[in-house]
């Protein structure tokens, strides 16, 4: 006896522009990662955030697995041999994970992928909203399994960029639900009864038997005014009117618009983001060509030169600190503190839960003397080893303290 032949699968044709956005998605995304990788701050945001998005999607996995119900020969055995029947008639292989997930009422269903594993989720009030319509379920199936076929979750990590850019990443995952909606309808036995899938996820199992499509897809026409079309750029699904048309052309008008709309629309995005991004483009280019002229000090200053200035002020501000707290021990006690341990100690009274003083030169405590009615706070300076550029604050017990900090040839003796 001659064994079965296995129908071929169908052939699906992607939604026209999707190939075209795929490609300005991609160059969009590389370019971006190329200006983030040259900022080592960038770098260190986009690392951070990767590892936010890898965990919460981990934890999601990880609620899925242990919440929802996988499909199996013993679980929902009528519901796997679908998705089983399915992928083999659109020649996805292997076979993904599927999971049936309650979803508090609303009407969806997703797909996914986890380090290398695909899987599908179908929420169980959309299976249930379906009820005996086998073809508006399958339509709902197959568009899932119609991801993983045409690789839209491939690479998506590096495609992140270019998916966040508005309009354009916006424009590509419509004109993929497109495609897949293609996979809905190629798949199912029953096309007229698998236009039901949009009519539940339209109106609800309740109302979607009794949806007229005609009516639905003349609708599109309300979204033909520039403020209405401009939202819609912004849409990651296309309207269901619109997804309608484009699977049964018999159902409307294969275009339909009104003069200005798309000029409009054009407008009002150029006001909303072009005018911001043209204004900011502008000041920057005001800041390179006029900065030099308006702060040269604080433009032309090598990062080094900004570093070693930040950290001389912290060193002043040491010193004066710790000067402060000598007069203060003064004129309470009419001593100042008899060594470093209680100059310390005193300051801590007069600053309690602060951090103490450090010197940022050395990491240590500043230097502390007193020689006669005169007492000295002492830095290491910008080289610790050696007492030629230390900086101190010279007091006078009982009397006003230097204006700032000096520059000693060396006090090495005081340390």
């Amino acid at each position: 006896m001659a064994a079965a032949i296995s129908p071929a699968p169908v052939h699906v044709e992607r939604w026209p522009s999707e190939r075209r956005l795929a490609l300005l998605v991609w160059i969009t995304a590389l370019s971006m990662w190329l200006l983030i990788a040259v900022s080592m701050i960038g770098l260190m945001y986009a690392a951070l955030l990767g590892v936010f998005f890898f965990f919460a999607h981990l934890a999601f996995i990880a609620y899925l697995r242990g919440n929802a119900v996988r499909l199996s020969p013993e679980q929902l055995p009528e519901l796997y041999e679908r998705v089983q029947t399915l992928s083999a008639r659109i020649g996805l292989a292997p076979v993904p994970d599927a999971y049936v997930m309650q979803s508090g009422g609303v009407l969806n269903a997703l797909a996914t992928r986890f380090l290398g594993t695909n899987l599908i989720v179908l929420y169980s009030d959309l299976l249930e909203a379906c009820g005996d319509n086998e073809p508006a379920r399958d339509f709902i199936i197959a568009h899932e399994l119609g991801h993983l076929h045409a690789g839209h979750l491939r690479w998506n990590w590096l495609l992140i960029p270019g998916l966040a850019m508005p309009f354009l990443g916006h424009a590509y995952s419509r004109a993929r639900e497109y495609t897949c909606d293609r996979y809905g309808f190629a798949a199912s036995t029953n096309r007229e009864r698998a236009l039901d899938g949009l009519s539940v996820l339209a109106a609800g199992g309740a109302h979607a038997s009794r949806v007229n499509r005609r009516a639905l897809v003349a609708q599109r026409s309300d979204l033909e005014t520039a403020w209405m079309k401009l939202a819609s750029w912004l849409f990651t699904h296309p309207s269901i009117a619109h997804r309608l048309a484009a699977l049964d052309p018999t159902l409307g008008e294969a275009r339909i618009g009104r003069p200005g709309a798309r000029v409009g629309a054009l407008a009002a995005a150029g006001l909303l983001f072009g005018v911001p991004v043209i204004a900011m483009g502008a000041g920057m280019w005001a800041l390179g060509k006029f900065g030099s002229t308006l702060a040269p000090a604080q433009v032309e200053q090598p990062a080094a030169d900004l570093a070693a200035d930040y950290t001389r002020a912290f060193a002043e501000q040491g010193l004066q600190n710790l000067a402060n707290a000598v007069d203060d021990h003064h004129a309470q006690f009419g001593s100042p503190p008899a060594n470093l341990d209680a100059l310390y100690a005193h300051w801590l009274t007069l600053n309690p839960g602060q951090p103490e003083p450090i010197d940022p030169y050395d990491g240590a405590r500043f230097g502390y003397s007193i020689e006669g009615t005169a007492y000295y706070i002492v830095s290491a300076g910008p080289d610790a080893a050696s007492g030629e550029d230390d900086l101190y604050w010279e007091g006078e017990l009982g009397g006003a303290a230097s204006a700032e900090p000096d520059l000693t040839g060396s006090m090495d003796a005081l340390e």
